[in-house]
């Protein structure tokens, strides 16, 4: 009787949390209206560019020549496009909207998708990208200012775990 009443008891738990969770459709309806496929996608390219600009900067430090340097870019924009359909928008989109539907309500969603319909809202979104990359830079900016600091704290934990005269 007892294990009936546990069972009862996880099974109402079970579904309360299943009813709790947002409709796929509105997750992504507000995904759509938060243009998320496009941030996602600035993201990647920007990824993408880093790691062209890499190639450049250890071609340069590898001694390497224009040409030499040009084909590792080639070869890696070939990796570039069979990772970007790996981890595309098309290949992430479903973990996307099960995860905000796990994360909010139908009624959370709902008022999301409500302000982000409004003028208001759009103008948000529209500068989010924006704001997003002032954001980083100011990021880079500060961990650049804090790395002699952090290069000294590290370079101290390794002489004190390791001794000086290794």
């Amino acid at each position: 009787m007892r294990s009936m009443r546990v069972v009862a008891f996880g099974l109402v738990f079970l579904f309360a949390g299943a009813a709790s969770a947002a409709d796929p459709a509105r997750v992504e309806r507000l995904l759509e209206l938060m243009a998320v496929e496009d941030s996602y996608g600035q993201m990647l390219a920007l990824m993408d560019q880093s790691m062209l600009d890499g190639v450049v900067e250890g071609g340069r430090q590898r001694g390497l020549s224009k040409e030499e340097v040009e084909q590792a870019q080639r070869s890696l924009r070939a990796t570039a496009a069979e990772v970007n359909r790996i981890i595309g928008w098309d290949a992430v989109k479903a973990d996307f909207v099960a995860v905000y539907a796990e994360a909010f309500t139908d009624a959370e969603i709902d008022a999301a998708i409500a302000f982000y319909s409004t003028p208001e809202g759009r103008a948000f979104i529209e500068r989010q990208g924006e704001l997003m990359q002032r954001g980083a830079e100011i990021t880079q900016r500060r961990v650049m200012e804090a790395m002699p600091a952090i290069r000294a704290a590290v370079d101290k934990a390794l002489n004190e775990a390791g001794g000086k005269g290794r």
